[in-house]
C-alpha cells in the first residue's frame, strides 16, 4: 500500500519483533542454526591454465631484461 514506518513505530505496532543491526542479525541467526560454508571452483581447462603460466613468465622475462638494459645504460 506504500505505507512506511519509522523502526520504532513498526516495534510499537508488531509489525517486527526488535530493532537490530544486519551483522547482529546474522551472528544470531548463525548461532540458532547450522550454517555451512559452500564454496565452488570452476576447475581451468589446461590451456587456460598454460596461458596463466606462459603470461606470468613473459611478464618476468620482460622486467629482467629491462633491468639489464636499465644497467646497462648507466655504465
Amino acid at each position: 500500500t506504500g505505507e512506511v514506518w519509522s523502526g520504532e513505530d513498526a516495534l510499537k505496532l508488531k509489525l517486527i519483533d526488535e530493532i537490530t543491526t544486519s551483522d547482529a542479525f546474522i551472528v544470531k541467526s548463525c548461532e540458532e542454526a547450522d550454517v555451512y560454508k559452500v564454496k565452488y571452483e570452476e576447475k581451468k581447462a589446461l590451456h587456460e591454465k598454460l596461458g596463466a603460466t606462459a603470461a606470468i613468465t613473459a611478464d618476468r622475462v620482460v622486467d629482467m631484461l629491462m633491468q639489464k638494459l636499465d644497467k646497462t645504460r648507466y655504465l
